[in-house]
């Protein structure tokens, strides 16, 4: 009687432990289908970066102040060819012509200082200092002979020569406010396509 029952007892706590056995078994495998854990592993695709397209620097062309300047005029030579035999004479000597009068507030003014009789008729020689002495046709030049005691004073103007000879006043030479202020002994016009002068006091 205490064998059968020590076996039914025995039967009883092995299909316990097979229960909890399976129990257990079961158990787990649902609570890993649940967590995902050892089901098959979904490979997810890692997104490729996209490379976004530079945008190269664009080169700003800086503008450079411009500057204006005014131009010298050349001299125009339009009587070079034209000196008339027996009219226009050339200069045999050789000048030195001052780039600067004193107060002159033009920059323009040039001078030439010479003690020569036989320049006396300046407007003979006009043509050739023109051309040889002058730079542009903004200049007016005074020639100062002291030989004869005249400043003559030359300029272009339209392609034509023009040319004063004053009676010269003492040292004039020093200041442009007395250059010229001396009396008119006489006026010329040379036209500048025939080399011809013209006297403007008749």
């Amino acid at each position: 009687m205490k064998n059968k029952d020590n076996q039914s007892n025995f039967k009883s706590i092995i299909i316990k432990i097979a229960i909890a056995i399976v129990v257990l078994f079961f158990g787990s495998a649902i609570i890993c289908g649940i967590l995902g854990i050892g089901g098959s592993t979904e490979i997810v695709p890692t997104p490729t970066p996209t490379t976004s397209s530079t945008i190269e620097p664009t080169t700003v062309a800086t503008l450079e102040p411009s500057v204006t300047t005014t131009p010298s005029v050349e001299p125009t030579q339009v009587i070079e060819d034209t000196l008339l035999p027996g009219v226009n004479k050339v200069i045999e000597d050789e000048f030195t012509v001052s780039k600067k009068v004193r107060n002159d507030v033009t920059g323009n003014w040039r001078m030439t200082k010479i003690a020569d009789i036989k320049y006396a008729d300046f407007q003979d020689y006009a043509v050739d200092y023109y051309n040889k002495y002058f730079e542009n046709d903004n200049e007016v030049h005074a020639v100062i002979n002291f030989a004869t005691n005249t400043t003559t004073c030359i300029k272009n103007l339209d392609g034509a020569l023009y040319v004063t000879i004053h009676e010269y006043v003492d040292k004039e030479e020093h200041d442009a406010n007395k250059l010229f202020s001396g009396m008119i002994l006489n006026d010329y016009m040379i036209y500048g396509d025939t080399g011809e002068i013209t006297s403007l006091r008749d």
